[in-house]
């Protein structure tokens, strides 16, 4: 193995490099490191803040336009019902007014009968 010139990015000796490792553990922290990882935990927090922001206008027009569409449905089958209903109570009229003349026509022949007998 070639011996390397004494440089700062490549100690000599393995003590040294202990030495360079108990200095980093001493200081407890890299400025450059902590500052990466504070760019990391800013730049996914952006992206989780237009995420969520994404995510809640999706739901905002998804919801209104499922809204939109079930009162254009509601409006139909209303508007289909109702003119079934109408027509039902025409017929219901008509039926009634049939039953009634009948029931008219019964009685009388009733009473017709109880007059040639008695």
């Amino acid at each position: 193995m070639p011996n390397l010139p004494n440089t700062p990015s490549t100690p000599a000796t393995p003590t040294d490099t202990r030495a360079a490792d108990m200095a980093a553990v001493k200081s407890g922290y890299d400025r450059d490191l902590l500052r990466a990882q504070i760019e990391i935990l800013r730049r996914e927090a952006s992206l989780r803040s237009r995420l969520e922001k994404s995510i809640a206008a999706e739901h905002e027009a998804e919801t209104a336009g499922a809204l939109t569409a079930a009162k254009t449905l509601l409006a139909a089958t209303r508007t289909r019902y109702d003119g079934e209903i109408e027509s039902t109570k025409v017929e219901y009229a008509e039926i009634l007014k049939r039953v009634a003349s009948q029931a008219a026509a019964d009685q009388k022949k009733l009473d017709d009968k109880r007059k040639t007998i008695a």
